[in-house]
C-alpha cells in the first residue's frame, strides 16, 4: 500500500515537472543566464525545446547561454533555426555574425553583417563588426571605411578602433 502511494507521488512529481510551461523554462534560463550559469540555463532552454521545437525565443536564449558558454557551434545552429524564421532583424544577423567571426568564419560573418546594414543601415555595430572581420580578412582599407561610417554615424568607440587601427 505504502509502496503504491509512494509511487503514484513519484509518477505525478515527474509529470509535474515535465508539464512545466515553455515560458517558466525560458523565464528561469534567463535568470540563470543572468547569473552567469549558462550550463544550467543550456539544459532548462533545451526542455523548452523539446516541448516546443518552433519557440524561437527558447532558440534565440539558447544560442545566447551557448555563446557565453563558448559553444560556439551549438550557438550558431540555433540562430540558423531563429533566421531561418525571422530574415528582418539586425540585430540577430549581428549576433550570429560575431560568433562567426569567434569561429574564424570571417566571410560569413561579412554576409550576416551585410545583412544587418541591409535591414538597419544606421547599425553602427554592424560596420563596426564589418570593419573587424574585413581587417581579420586582409582589408585594411574597407575595414577603415566601415570604422569611418560608424564613427560618421555616432559611435564613439569608433574613434579609438580608428586611432589604434591607423586609418
Amino acid at each position: 500500500m505504502i509502496r503504491n502511494i509512494i509511487t503514484a507521488f513519484l509518477c505525478v512529481s515527474s509529470i509535474a515537472a515535465w508539464s512545466q510551461s515553455v515560458d517558466e523554462l525560458i523565464s528561469r534560463a534567463q535568470q540563470k543566464t543572468s547569473e552567469g550559469n549558462y550550463a544550467s540555463a543550456i539544459e532548462d532552454l533545451s526542455k523548452a525545446i523539446n516541448e516546443d521545437s518552433e519557440n524561437l525565443s527558447a532558440h534565440l536564449y539558447r544560442a545566447q547561454a551557448y555563446m557565453m558558454n563558448e559553444d560556439f557551434e551549438s550557438s550558431v545552429s540555433d540562430y540558423n533555426v531563429v533566421l531561418s524564421k525571422i530574415i528582418n532583424r539586425a540585430d540577430i544577423f549581428i549576433s550570429r555574425g560575431s560568433v562567426l567571426q569567434k569561429l574564424g568564419k570571417f566571410t560569413e560573418a561579412i554576409s550576416d553583417f551585410d545583412n544587418a546594414i541591409s535591414i538597419d543601415p544606421k547599425n553602427t555595430q554592424a560596420f563596426m563588426n564589418r570593419g573587424f572581420a574585413k581587417r581579420e580578412l586582409g582589408d585594411f582599407d574597407g575595414a577603415c571605411e566601415d570604422w569611418k561610417q560608424s564613427k560618421k554615424m555616432g559611435n564613439s568607440e569608433a574613434k579609438i578602433v580608428l586611432k589604434n587601427n591607423q586609418c
